[in-house]
């Protein structure tokens, strides 16, 4: 049987905590302590009730096709961050230049498939590349409307999540 290091549990408390703080920001009148104080106990009934919102979290997931999209491919999640970090450190533009072999590079990917992903990408209306080789993309406001909507889903299920597993961990003897 394959177990959890003690490293690895801290690493997922952490995770959720980073997931779990805009949440924190966005309503301060709910209570999302029991994971801000990485609570080891009800991390695991968390993971628990998460396992049951699988199909809830696909079809939030799928509702955002531009989102899968870059889900779907090797690095594409990675790619597109990386889109969006540029641009937000310059945000006076809305070109930034992610050089096909440098990203491949990276990620572990070939610029190749980097080229391919961005041109499904200008494909469905979220990018203009301009320049060969990613020396100049555009994002266009569909990647940013689609990648908002996708948080949002994101947000959304967090709590949903929370919200159950806070009320089985309750219930339990010795849940606080």
């Amino acid at each position: 049987m394959l177990l959890p290091t003690e490293m690895m549990l801290a690493h997922d408390r952490a995770w959720l905590v980073t997931h779990y703080a805009p949440l924190t920001v966005l309503y301060p009148e709910l209570d999302y302590g029991l994971i801000m104080r990485r609570d080891p106990d009800f991390q695991l009934t968390q993971r628990r009730v998460a396992q049951t919102f699988s199909n809830v979290g696909m079809k939030i997931m799928m509702s955002v096709p531009e989102t899968m999209l870059f889900f779907n491919r090797v690095g594409g999640h990675m790619v597109r961050s990386v889109l969006l970090r540029k641009a937000m450190d310059d945000p006076d533009t809305m070109h930034v230049a992610v050089p096909y072999a440098e990203i491949g590079d990276r990620f572990g990917v070939s610029r190749t498939h980097v080229r391919q992903l961005l041109v499904a990408a200008e494909e469905a209306g979220l990018v203009k590349l301009h320049a060969r080789g990613g020396h100049l993309v555009e994002l266009l406001p569909r990647l940013w409307t689609t990648y908002d909507l996708g948080i949002a889903g994101g947000m959304f299920l967090h709590d949903m999540i929370y919200q159950a597993a806070t009320r089985q961990f309750v219930s339990m003897p010795g849940g606080s």
